[in-house]
């Protein structure tokens, strides 16, 4: 992973075990919907990190979801000492570069406009 520091790399680690911490409240049916792998699978990658193929495009969505669902978090209702929003966005913008799709994945973009992560850009409601 040449393209974060070794800093970066330690803050996506603490951002994947705070959601794994997080994914033992979360029903089974309801994962899937959050992060797209099921709850086993990402607690599985999360036990195993970063000992992961990082090439693998299922653990690239699931760490990218993984982020997303941690912008989710209303910034009055963020409870993860140790990491800051602003910190998780730019490791979303840093792992995103890892996929020359991301920036067409209009799911999370709407989700970071709507946190007011990002300007809105008018959507049709």
């Amino acid at each position: 992973m040449t393209h974060l520091t070794p800093e970066q790399f330690d803050l996506l680690t603490r951002c994947i075990h705070a959601v794994a911490d997080d994914m033992n409240e979360v029903p089974d049916w309801e994962s899937r919907v959050l992060l797209g792998p099921d709850k086993t699978q990402f607690l599985n990658l999360a036990s195993a990190w970063p000992a992961v193929d990082m090439d693998d495009e299922e653990v690239w969505y699931a760490v990218h979801f993984a982020l997303a669902m941690l912008l989710s978090f209303p910034k009055e209702q963020w409870d993860h000492p140790g990491l800051s929003q602003d910190q998780v966005l730019t490791l979303v913008h840093l792992w995103n570069q890892r996929n020359p799709d991301a920036d067409s994945d209009c799911t999370l973009n709407w989700l970071l406009e709507e946190m007011g992560w990002l300007p809105q850009k008018g959507h049709l409601h």
